[in-house]
């Protein structure tokens, strides 16, 4: 089951040197009645900007986002098109099993817990050598048991953590 957590995201970089000096090495977080934007520097003069959203990629940021001021009507201008432009629903994939037969499941293929948690690659990594070493010690059946065994209550609770963060993340 993929269980949608409420909103969009949009993220893109963009070189401007004057931006990126201007933003230093902080995460710049701009927070509106559901609405959030946030902008940083990556390297000497490129910006990142991640921004939850609504709906349509593009067209749609323009309009929601475009009259909130600071530097986002700025970041907006050089939002590029669609085909560039990282659009996604913030979402969790729940699986009631990760494998059959000889077939298992790794990553966010089974273990998504939402990029609100900022531990997606980590769990995946880490689901990864769980998986690599039941493998190494244990017959196939086994393994993939314990394996998800071992990893499910880890991932239920990294779960609930990114719902809490989705209730909470855009201010309503």
């Amino acid at each position: 089951m993929v269980r949608d957590l409420g909103f969009r995201t949009a993220a893109y970089v963009f070189s401007d040197p004057g931006t990126a000096r201007t933003l230093g090495d902080v995460l710049h977080m701009l927070d509106a009645p559901g609405l959030q934007v946030g902008a940083y520097r990556v390297g000497a003069d490129r910006v990142a900007t991640a921004t939850p959203l609504p709906a349509d990629p593009r067209a749609e940021l323009h309009r929601v986002y475009g009259g909130l001021g600071w530097t986002v009507p700025h970041l907006l201008d050089h939002c590029p098109e669609p085909a560039n432009l990282y659009y996604d629903r913030v979402a969790q994939v729940q699986m009631s099993g990760w494998s059959r037969g000889r077939v298992v499941l790794v990553g966010d293929a089974c273990q998504a817990p939402s990029l609100l948690t900022g531990q997606g690659a980590g769990m995946a990594l880490s689901g990864a050598a769980a998986l690599a070493d039941r493998l190494h010690s244990d017959d196939v059946a086994t393994a993939l048991a314990r394996y998800e065994d071992d990893l499910k209550p880890v991932v239920d609770r990294l779960q609930a953590d990114g719902r809490a963060v989705a209730e909470e993340c855009v201010p309503a």
